[in-house]
């Protein structure tokens, strides 16, 4: 191919040799950092230890490490960030919203970009039909506004994982980006 690489439909655009950066810099640095929580009687697939327990077992070390997040993992982000005068790109799921709205208020007071990342980890995209898949948008996006006061610009889905459809309901739903794959 030429100039532009095509992936799953979308054009990419190989910036020009002699591109910089405001202030004539050559690099930037994104930091992303996900605040996302999962529904009651869910857990993350895979813990700390690395293999996943049978199905309908509850894994307490990966329930464990999932809670570490909102008990000090966010605070201590937060305050490496402020120390080292950072923004960063908060991925936020809705659940962390509705349970722990003074910290994503935190989060958005103190300037970093709040993206929103489904109501929760074990609701993923592909696995909805389309009025499931819209009330999932609405009501994470709905919990993050109530939490901050603001609506988010970007989501993205748990996993990476959207549907076929998530793009054009996300366009529909107002949002200016999304990045999944």
């Amino acid at each position: 191919m030429d100039q532009l690489s095509v992936h799953a439909g979308a054009t990419e655009t190989p910036l020009p040799a002699d591109f910089r950066w405001p202030g004539g810099k050559r690099l930037a640095v994104f930091f992303r950092c996900a605040f996302e929580g999962w529904s009651d009687g869910h857990w993350p697939g895979v813990g700390p230890m690395g293999n996943p327990l049978k199905a309908g077992v509850p894994d307490l070390n990966a329930i464990g490490f999932a809670e570490y997040g909102h008990r000090r993992g966010i605070f201590r982000v937060l305050d490496t960030l402020a120390r080292s005068g950072v923004k960063a790109t908060m991925i936020v799921s809705g659940i962390m919203a509705e349970r722990h709205p003074e910290i994503v208020r935190r989060i958005a007071q103190e300037g970093h970009d709040i993206v929103a990342h489904s109501y929760a980890m074990d609701v993923i995209p592909i696995y909805l039909n389309e009025e499931e898949e819209r009330a999932n948008i609405r009501r994470t996006v709905d919990l993050i506004v109530r939490a901050t006061g603001q609506r988010p610009s970007g989501w993205i889905s748990p996993r990476g994982t959207p549907s076929p459809r998530t793009g054009r309901l996300l366009a529909e739903e107002g949002f200016a980006w999304h990045g999944d794959p």
